[in-house]
């Protein structure tokens, strides 16, 4: 478990690491690159944002609420929101278990951005993320709702859009990438509807280009 964690929290940093034995010895080797390789799925979706959003338009000291299985990525979640989206707040459930559902529940949509881990399984109880979304998009919520999971194939990410999710984040994803491509997510819910088409004039027959002689 140990390993896993720390393979989870290089990956959401962009480090490389790799553990080998020679004799006795273990190293253990961690590389920091200065660009982060980005999920599939993930360019996608930045791409599909990217148009005219500036990013520099993104608003500082916004809210956001997040619940996942793990405590590591809570905390990622945490430190990465607050360094590279400027969060003023990142509220965390899920670390005490499925207590913290009701609780999320009722506080999540006083927030502006909501993130959900799909699969939320926990000793002796599973909880899908997914209707968490459904239920709180059908409350009335208009603030942003973002996926993060393993779980990002075709067919799941098209299952996340017809709950209501704006925007599906790889668990793999850079914390900073991810914090980018919520930036774009956003600035496109916010961006003002283009105004209504004007209606075609009424149509007429046209006027006769010559006159009939009179009888």
């Amino acid at each position: 478990i140990g390993l896993q964690h720390t393979q989870l929290a290089a990956l959401a940093s962009g480090i490389d690491i790799s553990l080998k034995q020679e004799g006795s010895l273990v190293i253990f080797h961690a590389v920091q690159h200065s660009t982060a390789s980005v999920d599939q799925n993930d360019q996608e979706d930045e791409d599909a944002d990217a148009d005219d959003v500036d990013i520099s338009d993104f608003p500082n000291g916004l809210h956001f609420c997040c619940i996942d299985d793990t405590p590591l990525s809570l905390r990622t979640l945490e430190f990465g929101l607050k360094r590279y989206a400027h969060a003023a707040k990142v509220d965390t459930y899920g670390q005490n278990g499925p207590a913290d559902v009701p609780r999320f529940m009722k506080h999540a949509p006083q927030t502006d951005i909501i993130i959900f881990d799909n699969h939320l399984d926990w000793p002796g109880r599973h909880t899908s993320g997914v209707d968490l979304l459904r239920t709180i998009k059908q409350g009335g919520f208009q603030g942003l709702l973002v996926i993060r999971s393993g779980n990002t194939s075709d067919e799941d990410i098209l299952r996340y859009r017809e709950a209501g999710c704006h925007c599906v984040l790889g668990k793999e994803t850079p914390i900073k990438q991810a914090a980018e491509i919520i930036k774009r997510a956003y600035l496109r819910l916010r961006r003002p509807p283009p105004p209504p088409a004007r209606p075609p004039p009424p149509w007429r027959l046209p006027e006769p280009l010559f006159s009939s002689p009179e009888l």
